[in-house]
């Protein structure tokens, strides 16, 4: 494992350890508890990723997909990929439009207590 990580950083790339990938993996904005567990089995929401969910929760929330990246430690053309995937599950054409159909469907509010 050792070797591994050397060679990674050697090579320029940035070496993360797996407990820290989990860490990242499970730990989602939104979660099927938020929420969408209540929604019907053919609502498109129900057929996006945790990884899908937690950047769409992001978008509606305003952020570039430069801030994405960011906040869920990933490359921006992954973001990218999450988003135009979330657009095609969505049938929507922009970002505020999946926002606004998202909404549509039943997307979780926040609460007034997480608001403030």
């Amino acid at each position: 494992m050792l070797q591994h990580a050397l060679a990674l950083v050697l090579a320029g790339e940035i070496y993360v350890p797996r407990i820290a990938i989990r860490r990242v993996l499970t730990k989602s904005p939104v979660s099927r508890s938020d929420g969408l567990d209540g929604l019907p089995e053919d609502n498109p929401l129900r057929q996006l990723t945790p990884r899908q969910l937690s950047t769409l929760s992001l978008i509606v929330g305003g952020s570039s997909n430069k801030e994405i990246a960011r906040s869920l430690n990933l490359l921006e053309s992954t973001v990218k990929a999450h988003v135009k995937a979330i657009l095609r599950k969505l049938s929507a054409s922009n970002r505020t439009q999946a926002a606004l159909i998202a909404a549509d469907l039943g997307w979780p509010r926040p609460s007034r207590l997480s608001a403030q």
